[in-house]
C-alpha cells in the first residue's frame, strides 16, 4: 500500500469515528451516571484502575505527565484530576472538536486539550510518565490504524512510564461500529514490553438489567470470567526503551 493510499485511509476512517461519535451525543441519557447500570460499570472500572496503578506503585499522580488519547468529553480526565493528577501536567486528545468543547466547558482551563490523530500524535518522544489509552482501539476499524495508534502511544511514552489500557474484549452484534479487541492482538501491539492483561467489567447490557435491581448480584455475576466484557491492563516500558 503507498503512502498516499494510507494516509487516505486514515482520513476515510477519522471521519467515520467522528459521524459515529456524534451520533452517540443523542445517547446521553445511556451514558449518564444517573443511569444505575452506567454507573456500575465506571465505579467498577474506577475500582480496577486504581487497584492497577497501586499496583504499580503509584499513589501519587500530581507529579506525572499523564495523556488521555481520544479524551472524549473528558470523563477519563476529571477523574484523574480527582484522583490527584494537576492539571497544567495533564493534556487531552480527540478526534471530534465538539467533544473537546463539552471536556473545555468541564474542566480546569490549566489543562490542555487539543484536536488530533491518535496516528499521528504531536508530541515529542517519552513526553509522557502515564498514557491512558481507553475505549478507542476498539473504535477503528482497520486493525493496521491501530497497530499505529499503538506505536503512537508507546513513542510518547517516556522510559519507566507506564500504559493503561481499558476497552472491548469481544464484538457487540449490536453495533457494528465497534470491534472486540483480542488478547493475541494486544500482544502484537504492545508485546515487545512488559505487559498484564486481565478480563473486567460485567457486559453492559446484562449490568444494564441487573444494577438497578440489586448491586450484589450485579457483582456477583461480575465476578465470572465468562461475563465480563472488558480487557484492563497495563505496560510498562523499559527504563532503556
Amino acid at each position: 500500500m503507498t503512502n498516499g493510499n494510507k494516509n487516505g485511509q486514515a482520513v476515510s476512517e477519522s471521519q467515520r469515528i467522528r459521524e459515529v461519535y456524534e451520533s452517540r451525543s443523542q445517547l446521553a441519557d445511556k451514558y449518564s451516571v444517573f443511569d444505575p447500570g452506567h454507573l456500575a460499570l465506571m465505579q467498577s472500572r474506577e475500582r480496577r484502575v486504581l487497584e492497577i496503578l497501586a499496583g504499580e506503585g503509584i499513589r501519587d499522580l500530581a507529579p506525572l505527565k499523564i495523556l488521555d488519547v481520544g479524551c472524549g468529553t473528558g470523563q477519563w480526565l476529571t477523574d484523574l484530576l480527582r484522583w490527584g493528577a494537576t492539571a497544567k501536567q495533564t493534556v487531552g486528545v480527540d478526534l471530534n472538536p465538539q467533544r473537546l468543547q463539552a471536556a473545555r466547558e468541564r474542566l480546569s482551563p490549566d489543562l490542555r486539550l487539543s484536536a488530533a490523530d491518535g496516528t499521528k500524535l504531536p508530541f515529542a518522544d517519552g513526553q509522557f510518565d502515564l498514557v491512558f489509552l481507553a475505549t478507542v482501539l476498539s473504535s477503528v476499524l482497520d486493525r493496521g490504524l491501530r497497530q499505529r495508534i499503538a506505536r503512537e502511544c508507546l513513542r510518547v511514552l517516556s522510559p519507566g512510564g507506564r500504559l493503561v489500557y481499558f476497552d472491548l474484549a469481544m464484538d457487540n452484534q449490536r453495533n457494528p461500529n465497534v470491534v472486540g479487541i483480542k488478547r493475541s492482538e494486544l500482544d502484537d501491539h504492545f508485546g515487545e514490553y512488559d505487559c498484564h492483561w486481565h478480563r473486567t467489567t460485567l457486559a453492559p447490557p446484562l449490568g444494564r438489567l441487573i444494577a438497578p435491581r440489586s448491586q450484589s448480584i450485579y457483582n456477583w455475576l461480575e465476578a465470572l470470567p465468562f461475563l465480563r466484557s472488558h480487557t484492563i491492563g497495563i505496560v510498562r516500558k523499559g527504563e532503556n526503551s
